[in-house]
């Protein structure tokens, strides 16, 4: 009973020290990426799925890198297929296929299905929502985009950019009311953060 508990004790401590590991190494390819690394970040993370081939996540950033970076978009969406395997449900995974299938191949219609599915699993994420309406304003999907920006601004009414993204799509439209509404509201809210943040300062 004793060395079945030794044992038991033992296992937990190497898993825990692998977890670790695993952690720091994806982390190192994290910051290879922010210092332009590229092709280390892309080694790096090649032998991180070898070791953990269930991490979504890693799957995620190694699209990226391949798509945003190194211009290999059919690497990257075989990798995000693998992202969202792993994990259906990675936020930044759904929102970069999406992105990817709109831009490289032109199929809006399946790309919509993915940001349908953010709000569906992150419907109170106003970032998330958000970075959504940012990318369909990007692709001039501006009808799309504007419940998008109106739910975060619903989320946090706080954020200027919120605000002046969905005026940005509406005076895309040749909405001038609205867009001007918008982007006041925006300047408010700046003006407000700015505020508090001298107050706070003070």
């Amino acid at each position: 009973m004793h060395k079945t508990a030794l044992r038991n004790g033992m296992s937990k401590v190497s898993n825990n020290q692998k977890t670790h590991h695993m952690e720091n190494k994806l982390q190192k390819a994290l910051e290879l990426c922010n210092s332009q690394e590229f092709e280390k970040a892309e080694t790096l993370l090649q032998q991180f799925l070898k070791e953990d081939p269930q991490n979504s996540e890693a799957w995620r950033v190694l699209a990226q890198v391949h798509w945003i970076h190194m211009r290999k978009p059919e690497k990257a969406y075989d990798e995000l297929i693998e992202a969202l395997r792993c994990n259906p449900k990675n936020m930044w995974a759904l929102i970069l296929m999406g992105n990817l299938l709109s831009k490289e191949h032109d199929d809006k219609e399946h790309a919509m299905e993915y940001f349908d599915k953010v709000l569906e699993y992150y419907p109170d994420n106003d970032v998330a929502v958000n970075n959504v309406g940012g990318v369909l304003l990007q692709q001039e999907e501006y009808e799309k985009a504007i419940p998008y920006f109106e739910r975060s601004v619903s989320l946090d009414g706080t954020s200027a950019n919120y605000h002046y993204g969905l005026g940005m799509c509406y005076y895309k439209l040749g909405k001038l009311k609205e867009a001007f509404d918008a982007c006041h509201q925006g300047l408010l809210k700046s003006k407000e953060k700015l505020r508090i943040q001298t107050q706070g300062s003070s």
